[in-house]
């Protein structure tokens, strides 16, 4: 993790998931180039079925852990 995304790690105030994994909250850095990673690789079945995950989602730990959530917030674009 580069030191100026390591910069934007909020503090852990946000709980943990359903599932009890920690959620860890990041402000990108400003016309910098972020890096996204899970903790472990996925296969097809882990995907979920819809982009919108409900709060009381039946996901298993394993699947939680290959998946990665982006929120943006007042973006109008973005390049991946």
């Amino acid at each position: 993790m580069s030191d100026d995304a390591r910069a934007g790690h909020r503090e852990d105030i946000y709980g943990k998931t359903p599932n009890g994994l920690d959620i860890h909250v990041f402000d990108c850095p400003g016309d910098k180039l972020v890096t996204l990673w899970s903790s472990r690789f996925g296969v097809g079945k882990d995907n979920p079925s819809s982009s919108v995950i409900p709060v009381d989602a039946d996901y298993g730990k394993l699947q939680e852990r290959s998946m990665v959530q982006i929120d943006m917030y007042n973006i109008n674009e973005f390049e991946v």
